[in-house]
């Protein structure tokens, strides 16, 4: 691929992660495992546990992956192999996390 698709795709990676941080930030900052086992009293404590600790690592992982592509578009000149890199990591860490 040529460097300004690469480019391109960084900045949209960026941008995705940014409103998944955002929107991620909101739900682990309103839901606390009481809340949640107040909503469902019937509800499997262990796995809203396992659940709100999957969300922050997601969470933890779209930082990462947010000022890694931060870094990358900051740079002069920009840096295509590390880019190829980080999306790639980015892809494995977040989008297969989340399916996972």
């Amino acid at each position: 691929m040529s460097n300004l698709m690469v480019e391109n795709q960084t900045e949209q990676v960026s941008m995705f992660l940014e409103d998944a941080i955002t929107l991620i930030t909101n739900y682990v900052n309103y839901h606390t495992l009481p809340s949640l086992l107040e909503e469902t009293p019937a509800g499997n404590e262990q796995y809203y546990k396992g659940l709100l600790a999957s969300i922050r690592r997601l969470l933890v992982f779209c930082e990462e992956g947010h000022d890694a592509c931060f870094v990358l578009l900051n740079s002069q000149p920009f840096r295509k192999t590390a880019a190829e890199k980080i999306l790639y990591k980015i892809y494995h860490q977040v989008i297969a996390e989340f399916f996972s």
